[in-house]
């Protein structure tokens, strides 16, 4: 295992600045569905300074997907999630993803951009949703002081298999 985690570093690895106020992280190749594009959260995530702005991009051509507990269980709020993982009385891989993003979300400001999720869908999970990156970018943007305009956006174009490090 060891081995295999120093030769994914070495594969999938990136090494990058964290703390960026504004992240774009675009799914592929994993953003067939909701459950997918998860992915691109994780790292993202990785790159995000607290209370930044993190652009999650996916087509997800297949919408929700196989999964679709999951867009309420981001959308519930935090503590009663957390409750329901340690009842157990759900699909606990589902929860538990639910949870994390849930945790995200208390961190950061999640964006969200697709063509297959819908606005309907975002506003369930709790993300603000744009037709288009253009519009996501200035928006999280423009939430910045103009003083830290310059500088202030990391783009991660294959976040489903990127693993960034310092």
């Amino acid at each position: 295992q060891r081995q295999g985690a120093v030769y994914a570093r070495q594969v999938y690895g990136v090494q990058a600045a964290s703390d960026w106020p504004v992240v774009i992280a675009n799914c592929a190749p994993y953003q067939q569905d909701l459950w997918q594009s998860c992915k691109g959260l994780w790292c993202g995530d990785l790159l995000t300074a607290d209370g930044g702005s993190l652009i999650w991009v996916t087509q997800a051509r297949e919408g929700i997907g196989g999964m679709p507990q999951l867009v309420d269980y981001i959308g519930t709020a935090q503590g009663e999630l957390e409750s329901q993982l340690s009842r157990a009385k759900a699909d606990l891989a589902v929860l538990a993803t639910g949870v994390m993003i849930g945790r995200k979300k208390s961190r950061l400001r999640i964006s969200l951009v697709s063509e297959g999720l819908s606005r309907g869908t975002a506003r369930r999970m709790g993300l603000d949703w744009y037709a288009t990156l253009e519009q996501a970018v200035i928006a999280a943007v423009n939430r910045l002081p103009e003083s830290q305009h310059q500088g202030c956006l990391a783009v991660i174009p294959r976040a489903g298999i990127t693993l960034p490090f310092q």
